[in-house]
């Protein structure tokens, strides 16, 4: 035989633990949550760190060819001035 008070205990302890289960999983969705806007930002920043980096070696590599057709027009030009001083001395 059940007590008139026990009744209401169990229903009061089956609410509560319900409470319980509802909070665990309002928290574990919020981390959840969490855990992808983090995820997403650290990809963003590098994704742009990537990018970042990709144009600095593209303007290295410019200034890297801009400086070998320098270095080619000198090339040329010091050979077009030997080749017209040959043509002089002879």
């Amino acid at each position: 035989m059940l007590w008139p008070g026990t009744v209401l205990h169990i229903h009061s302890l089956d609410r509560l633990k319900k409470t319980v289960q509802t909070s665990f999983f309002d928290r574990q969705r919020r981390l959840d949550i969490n855990n992808a806007i983090r995820r997403v930002e650290h990809e963003e920043i590098t994704f742009l760190l990537k990018r970042e980096t990709i144009e600095q070696d593209k303007t290295i590599i410019n200034i890297n060819e801009e400086l070998d057709l320098q270095e080619k027009q000198m090339v040329v030009q010091e050979c077009d001035k030997e080749i017209l001083t040959q043509k002089f001395i002879k």
